[in-house]
């Protein structure tokens, strides 16, 4: 009879760990192929330089292809080829006057760090175009920042200043000279010395720039136990204390975490992915409300760029902590110079 108990209870243990399995795979695949169709509709009807749907859509499709899944290849290098073309570079870098204030755009600093995730060999013109704007645009005090946030795309000078950090440190980044050098080391030592904001996103996205460059533990491992303590009960993570979780913040604290170390059967990786599952969509989104504040101060009522850059978000937090399709190609250590 206790043999008999011993195999039920091993059963319903079987039973219940296949039926708390999430399928990232297929969860993976219908972000893939969401980013691709909206992207398409949206450069369609909008032809837009825009800081959302283009870049975020290059980025996770290279993320995806990096570690063997299957992507729209077709879609990529059209994504690709568009926003290297000269068309595309001349109304997103147009020659700009000697400004009194720094006025400074996103998407090529997004963009950039689409292009860097994948095969650069054929973009290296056009990235060096980008970052030189994005150089261009720093501040004297080493930040870069707009002068209208709308968080989180459009966000804080701590957080663009790390992804400007991460786009001028990427391994394959084009040389930008004594220039380049200078305003990685000015960016560097305004962001050592600022507090970061008091949201998820800079956390998780400087614990990727400090792995990334190779920085000891010391500086990197407070952030890591620092994302792992905001996961809340649904496995999710909240862009801002006392929010809902969502996939934008959520897809950035996986991506951060793998970025650490993290294991894919790591107790708050499968909960995190068990909630990205739960909470997409039909059409392989993630539903999302937005923070931004318009011009006219009010709340934005359009929500197709912050749903598409969660989306995103959330397929690249997936990629990353899940096991490769294929083993990753070991990235070149340039980028902790």
């Amino acid at each position: 009879m206790r043999c008999l108990v011993a195999i039920f209870t091993l059963v319903l243990l079987s039973v219940e760990a296949r039926a708390d399995d999430t399928d990232v795979r297929s969860v993976i695949d219908r972000g893939l192929t969401f980013l691709a169709k909206d992207n398409l509709a949206w450069k369609e009807s909008k032809k837009c330089y825009e800081c959302h749907h283009a870049p975020f859509t290059i980025w996770a499709l290279n993320e995806a292809k990096n570690r063997g899944y299957s992507v729209d290849d077709k879609v990529l290098a059209e994504m690709t080829s568009w926003v290297v073309g000269e068309d595309y570079l001349a109304r997103l870098l147009p020659k700009r006057p000697e400004q009194k204030e720094i006025v400074f755009s996103e998407a090529p600093l997004l963009l950039a760090l689409g292009l860097e995730a994948g095969d650069t060999k054929a973009t290296q013109d056009g990235l060096k175009q980008m970052l030189a704007s994005v150089v261009h645009d720093q501040n004297p005090d080493g930040s870069w920042k707009r002068v209208k946030e709308s968080r989180p795309i459009l966000s804080s000078p701590d957080t663009l200043t790390t992804l400007a950090l991460l786009a001028l440190s990427a391994p394959n980044a084009p040389d930008l000279g004594e220039e380049g050098k200078a305003a990685k080391q000015k960016g560097l030592q305004w962001l050592q010395a600022a507090s970061p904001d008091d949201e998820l996103q800079p956390a998780a996205l400087r614990l990727i720039l400090w792995r990334r460059l190779g920085r000891p533990p010391a500086e990197w491992e407070p952030l890591a136990q620092q994302l792992q303590k905001a996961q809340n009960d649904d496995g999710g993570w909240d862009q801002v204390k006392n929010a809902k979780s969502d996939a934008f913040a959520t897809g950035q604290a996986l991506y951060a975490l793998a970025e650490a170390g993290a294991k894919s059967d790591d107790v708050a990786v499968r909960k995190a992915q068990s909630f990205l599952a739960k909470s997409q969509q039909p059409d392989g989104s993630w539903a999302m409300t937005s923070r931004a504040i318009m011009g006219n101060g009010k709340v934005a009522t359009k929500f197709e760029p912050i749903t598409h850059a969660a989306s995103a978000w959330a397929v690249m937090g997936l990629v990353r902590s899940a096991p490769a399709e294929i083993k990753p190609v070991e990235p070149s250590k340039k980028g902790s110079e």
